[in-house]
């Protein structure tokens, strides 16, 4: 059960917004680093910025097979503020890395 009902257009117009930022994140990404996570030094996931001095500092992780374990959590902690949430009521679980 909602809390609150669900507005399909506002959901579309948050949809749409959220594909356009990612767009032009990954046009001002290196292309060599496509499907990269970064990372801080603490091996927190951040979004990261190119245009930053940090960004150089970020650790890349590659996916790989076998290179990380999956974990289904609803402690949204490790996001840190970087997501943005729909404000729909509802529990949605997020997959989380655990780095070897």
């Amino acid at each position: 059960m909602l809390r609150e009902p669900v507005d399909p257009v506002q959901c579309k117009r948050e949809w749409v917004r959220a594909v356009a930022e990612a767009n032009a994140l990954f046009n001002r990404l290196p292309p060599e680093e496509v499907g990269c996570l970064y990372l801080k030094a603490s091996n927190q996931a951040v979004t990261p910025d190119p245009t930053l001095p940090e960004f150089s500092q970020l650790r890349r992780h590659y996916g790989s097979v076998r290179g990380a374990w999956l974990a289904i959590t609803e402690n949204l902690s490790f996001l840190n503020g970087l997501e943005r949430g729909c404000g729909l009521g509802r529990k949605v679980l997020y997959l989380k890395c655990r780095f070897k």
